[in-house]
């Protein structure tokens, strides 16, 4: 099977390759397909360099999107990365470099904030609001992408979610504290491949007999299931009301969801403003407001 290889910074890359350990091991126990790793973590920490099965692409159909949906509910509760009785703290960062010590880095491109497995225990409103949203705002300001007014909305907000006005709870199977979410889930780092690319490239995917979805490219870490569901609407991936659907066949959201899918797309459109700056801006104001 031809190959794909990344580059960038070992920092960069190690995050990326120890997001998929975690997504991997998931998908081993139940959870959504992952692309596996045939390159090392001696690869990643000391090169900069990853590689992974290239996969052959097919076009999503509602089943698949439904099948999708129930195995990422699985990835969410996945437990086989903690102790016995230990709870998953929000922003927790994958298992590799999850401590005892903060990483020394941030992940990703997007310098994505993360803590040490045994950081205390945050409300997902106060994770919510200092980690994914306030700390991308000085990078936003300094593009040009939110103004001191656009800042005050998104503050605004935040006042709310440390208030814990939107706290709502994991859902049915999330029982330890924070999702093991993927992190950057928008539709393109949703691979819908053969299933005979599935088998051979993906971990959790032995068995696939049709059209499969496939993670790739995560930040992984500890975060709110609701996040990564609401970033698929982001930028749009196929059959999204499928996906939905079948999560909550297995394990319902908290009662709510349909109102707080726009507040956690905040998170992903917050990185985008800090990253690309542009008319994410406006959006991400527009979407604040709503909740401020």
């Amino acid at each position: 099977m031809a190959s794909f290889t990344k580059t960038g910074s070992p920092q960069e890359i190690l995050g990326e390759y120890a997001g998929l350990q975690d997504l991997g091991a998931a998908a081993k126990a139940g959870g959504a397909p992952t692309v596996r790793v045939t390159s090392t973590v001696e690869d990643a920490r000391e090169r900069g360099f990853l590689a992974e099965p290239r996969l052959v692409s097919a076009r999503a159909t509602p089943a698949a999107a439904r099948e999708f949906g129930k195995r990422l509910a699985y990835t969410h509760a996945y437990t086989g990365d903690l102790t016995s009785g230990e709870e998953r703290p929000y922003g927790r960062a994958p298992s590799l470099v999850a401590g005892p010590q903060a990483p020394a880095f941030a992940l990703g491109t997007s310098r994505l904030v993360t803590v040490p497995a045994s950081h205390p225990q945050r409300t997902w409103g106060e994770f919510y609001a200092s980690d994914r949203i306030e700390a991308f705002i000085p990078a936003a300001e300094r593009n040009g992408c939110l103004s001191p007014s656009d800042i005050a909305v998104i503050e605004k907000l935040c006042e709310r979610l440390r208030a814990g006005e939107f706290d709502a709870g994991e859902p049915a199977l999330v029982t330890r504290g924070a999702a093991l979410t993927h992190g950057d889930l928008w539709g393109g780092n949703v691979l819908w491949v053969s299933a005979e690319s599935a088998r051979t490239g993906a971990h959790g995917a032995e068995s696939a007999t049709g059209v499969t979805a496939v993670l790739i490219d995560p930040l992984s870490h500890a975060g709110a299931a609701e996040t990564d569901l609401a970033c698929l609407t982001v930028f749009g991936a196929p059959h999204v009301s499928d996906i939905y659907a079948g999560y909550n066949s297995v394990s319902p959201l908290a009662p709510g969801w349909e109102d707080r899918i726009g507040l956690h797309r905040m998170y992903m459109l917050m990185m985008h403003c800090a990253l690309f700056g542009g008319s994410y801006g406006p959006q991400t104001v527009f979407q604040a407001r709503v909740y401020a």
